[in-house]
């Protein structure tokens, strides 16, 4: 049975606006700016709706764009004395016998 192959939806569609020769990149770039700009109010509330629903990652990234840590990060003083004890016990480790 031959494998279907799917079509990319992008490529069916006609382009909604095709591109204008007459704008430059920097004009681009702040009409692109605006026009995110003036959806982030919809899109952070749809993504609060998600979060609402229980969607960690939704939660999560609201967090961090506002910056409002959940937790604390693990100091380092925490994690070093783990790390001191394993690389002491790596380099007094001694093989007991020899591979044949």
């Amino acid at each position: 049975m031959p494998k279907k192959i799917k079509i990319n939806s992008a490529r069916k569609r006609k382009a909604e606006n095709p591109p204008d020769p007459d704008i430059t990149e920097q004009q681009a770039v702040t009409e692109a700016r605006r026009l995110v700009v003036n959806a982030v109010p919809g899109i952070v509330s749809g993504v609060i709706s998600k979060a609402k629903d229980g969607h960690y990652l939704h939660a999560r990234m609201l967090f961090d764009l506002i910056g409002f840590a959940v937790a604390a990060p693990a100091a380092q003083s925490a994690i070093a004395p783990i790390v001191e004890l394993l690389m002491r016990e790596m380099s007094s480790a001694a093989p007991d016998s020899t591979p044949s």
